[in-house]
């Protein structure tokens, strides 16, 4: 699998969950839908594992052995990507009523430590993209090094929104989710994870179109490279 293919499996993962969460907001009575809710947790369970499979090959492909900083900070993020791909496959085993660790999905213990991950996961999101900032400054490609800038406070707004949800649950208990916030809370966070989401989409698509570019004309970080 490549870094290319993997780039563009990110991009359509994002944009799907961006859509469903954003369409949710408008029309909360979709929710209601069994047809609904069974084929979004499916679809929704590929978009999740999507970043698991990019910051895997990238960590392979891209992170080279010196760069010790990038090489931590892709690993936790692939950490944390992997534990939030894991709360969204609850969905699915709910839905299809699977027994797949039925005391675990069918308790309220991941939705306990729900908000804590995805938090935990938006904070590792962003180092990454602040230590891939820091490596591009050399002498990467100045369109990835401004896209990674741009995604670095994409994710700095991400980050900002789940810790005051996380805040939220641990002084209310209930506020586990964007979902779960007052109509009025949930169409003010609105622009700002449409921003958060636009910024780091404009990174993926940049680096997906400079894999198409010849590696004379401006190279992207390898191990042949330079980062």
């Amino acid at each position: 699998m490549s870094i290319r293919n993997t780039t563009l499996y990110v991009i359509i993962g994002a944009a799907y969950l961006f859509v469903v969460r954003f369409i949710a907001t408008i029309v909360p009575e979709i929710n209601s839908s069994l047809a609904f809710f069974k084929a979004n947790s499916l679809v929704s369970l590929l978009a999740s594992l999507t970043p698991v499979a990019f910051f895997t090959v990238f960590r392979r492909d891209f992170v080279r052995e010196e760069q010790v900083g990038l090489h931590r900070a892709t690993l936790w993020v692939l950490i944390g990507s992997a534990a939030v791909a894991f709360l969204f496959l609850k969905g699915p085993v709910i839905a299809f009523q699977l027994l797949i660790l039925p005391g675990l999905f069918r308790s309220t213990f991941l939705e306990t430590i729900g908000p804590g991950l995805t938090w935990a996961s938006s904070v590792l999101m962003l180092v990454f993209f602040i230590v891939l900032y820091r490596e591009l400054r050399p002498a990467g490609p100045a369109r990835l090094y401004r896209a990674t800038g741009i995604a670095t406070a994409g994710a700095a707004l991400s980050a900002l929104m789940r810790t005051v949800l996380l805040l939220s649950y641990l002084v209310s208990g209930d506020l586990r989710w964007v979902s779960d916030l007052p109509r009025g809370v949930q169409w003010g966070l609105l622009p700002v994870e449409t921003l958060a989401f636009l910024a780091t989409l404009y990174f993926f698509l940049t680096l997906y179109r400079l894999q198409a570019v010849p590696p004379s004309e401006e190279p992207i970080p390898s191990e042949s490279g330079t980062a």
